[in-house]
């Protein structure tokens, strides 16, 4: 399977994809809060290789990539700058982003459950301390997978995001994107 999404007028648009039928089971785009920040949501069991493309978008703004693979056999990311693999049986990954730089993720079969945010230049500033974005602009791309595993606020604050993301129309979802943006990156 592929998708091919990237950012025009300000949300997550998919510009191509050969999910198919079940397209509709494993991806789901929304855009909540205001300004409007627009997540990705792919969620499900992959059965063959598949590739999640993000095309580089002239929008300013910055991306938070988020998964969560509880199991996994082999997990690729690739930008102009980086290339990881691993084989590890649990991936948490969490990634900030500059909108115009592409990515690439690949995936053996597994089970995936990952979320990216788009976060317009006007919330950026709300959301990310100035020295974080000062960082994100210079290196394109900020790993910080490891507060997936050392800081319990972050794992709580992804736990209760990952069950508002069941319920997107939730009222509160707003709320724990947020906090779960400011607990990666305070």
């Amino acid at each position: 399977m592929r998708i091919a999404y990237t950012i025009e007028n300000g949300k997550i648009e998919v510009r191509d994809s050969d999910f198919g039928d079940n397209g509709k089971e494993y991806l789901r785009i929304f855009n909540v809060c205001a300004p409007t920040i627009s997540i990705f949501h792919v969620k499900g069991q992959i059965e063959n290789k598949s590739y999640s493309i993000f095309d580089a978008a002239p929008e300013k703004g910055i991306l938070l990539s988020v998964q969560v693979m509880p199991e996994n056999n082999r997990f690729e990311f690739e930008s102009f700058n980086n290339f990881s693999v691993s084989y590890a049986p649990i991936i948490k990954s969490i990634q900030l982003m500059v909108a115009n730089t592409g990515f690439r993720y690949g995936y053996d079969a597994g089970v995936i459950n990952r979320f990216d945010i788009y976060i317009p230049a006007g919330k950026v500033h709300e959301l990310i301390p100035e020295k974080l974005l000062s960082q994100i602009h210079k290196d394109k791309i900020v790993n910080l997978s490891a507060l997936a595993d050392d800081y319990p606020k972050t794992n709580n604050s992804l736990n209760k995001l990952l069950k508002r993301l069941e319920k997107p129309k939730s009222k509160s979802l707003c709320a724990h994107i947020e906090s779960f943006i400011q607990s990666v990156t305070i």
